[in-house]
C-alpha cells in the first residue's frame, strides 16, 4: 500500500467539481446552523429514531473549527472532524498545488481498509451517542 502523487489532469468535472460541491455543502451547513435559534430539528435520522446518527455533531465540529477551537471540534464528532481535515488537505493539494493523490493498494488491502473504516465509524457512533 502506498500513496501516489502526480500532476493533476486538470479535468474540471472529475477533479474540481466534487471539491466545489464540498464547499457548497459547508456553506449550506453554516447557513442551516445560523437558523439553529429557531429550534428546528434538522437531522431526519434523529427525528425518526430518537438518537444521534453517525454524523451528528459534524456541523458543531465544523463551526468550532472555523472559530479555531479544534479541541471542541474534535469532541463533537472525532471521526468526521479528522475525515474533514483529510479532505481539506486533499483539496489544498489539488487546487493550490495541482497535485493529485491516489492510494494504490491490493484488493485485500482495500477490504482491510474498509473493515477498519466501518469499525471506526461504529466506535465513533457509539461515542456520539454516549457523550
Amino acid at each position: 500500500m502506498r500513496l501516489r502523487f502526480g500532476k493533476s489532469t486538470g479535468n474540471f468535472r472529475q477533479e474540481k467539481l466534487p471539491i466545489l460541491f464540498f464547499f457548497i455543502g459547508l456553506l449550506l451547513i453554516y447557513l442551516l446552523h445560523s437558523l439553529s435559534h429557531l429550534n428546528i430539528q434538522l437531522c431526519l435520522f434523529r427525528r425518526i429514531f430518537g438518537f444521534e446518527c453517525p454524523s451528528c455533531g459534524v456541523t458543531r465540529a465544523f463551526l468550532s473549527a472555523s472559530r479555531g477551537d479544534f479541541l471542541t471540534a474534535l469532541s463533537h464528532n472525532p471521526l468526521m472532524f479528522v475525515l474533514t481535515l483529510l479532505v481539506l488537505i486533499y483539496m489544498v493539494l489539488k487546487l493550490i498545488f495541482n497535485i493529485s493523490v491516489k492510494l494504490v493498494c491490493s484488493k485485500r488491502e482495500q477490504n482491510t481498509i474498509f473493515i477498519i473504516f466501518i469499525l471506526l465509524l461504529l466506535l465513533n457512533w457509539l461515542y456520539v451517542i454516549l457523550v
